[in-house]
Formats: C-alpha cells, sequence, structure tokens
C-alpha cells in the first residue's frame, strides 16, 4: 500500500493510503485529464484542487468512469494540487502543472 503526504489545507497534512493516478497532459495548457483506478463504481466523485498556499480554487469539471476531464479556465500559471473524493473520503491525490 502506498501512502503519500498530502496537504489537506494550510496547516495541516495527513497519511492516507492512495490509489494510483496520473494526470494527462500535465503540463495542462487548456484542459486534462485525471485518470484513476476506479474499483469500486459506486460514491459521489469530487475533484477538489488546491493552490501552492492551500487554498481550494474553482474548476469546470466533467466526472468519467475512471477519469475527470477539467478545464484550466480562471487558472493561473502555476502548480496546483489536486485530490479526488469519492463518497466524503479522500480516494486518491497528485501534482498538476497549469502553463
Amino acid at each position: 500500500m502506498n501512502y503519500d503526504q498530502v496537504i489537506t489545507g494550510m496547516n495541516s497534512t495527513t497519511s492516507v493510503p492512495l490509489k494510483n493516478s496520473f494526470v494527462s497532459p500535465n503540463p495542462v495548457s487548456d484542459f486534462a485529464s485525471i485518470y484513476f483506478v476506479n474499483d469500486n463504481k459506486e460514491g459521489t466523485i469530487d475533484l477538489r484542487v488546491f493552490d501552492m498556499q492551500g487554498r481550494q480554487v474553482e474548476l469546470d469539471f466533467e466526472v468519467n468512469t475512471g477519469s475527470v476531464l477539467f478545464y484550466k479556465s480562471g487558472l493561473s500559471s502555476g502548480m496546483y494540487s489536486y485530490q479526488i473524493v469519492k463518497g466524503g473520503a479522500l480516494y486518491t491525490a497528485g501534482t498538476i502543472v497549469v502553463e
């Protein structure tokens, strides 16, 4: 089981078991997909994106089976962390680079 340290806010982190995921394309120019192992199709999926100061930013996104498509509109160039939350629990996380 892989454990990664995930930023959950400005002053807190937590260690959680994470599923494999990747962003394509990364760096992102217009839109990208986050692919992940969706071994349990039940539960609502939500995408949360945070800037490097830990502030959550709003994005337009579409949920598909095993992926989340998002649009970079409104994001400045830089690095962002993402979380995919499924059924209220952290499911996977990673980093996005925006051009």
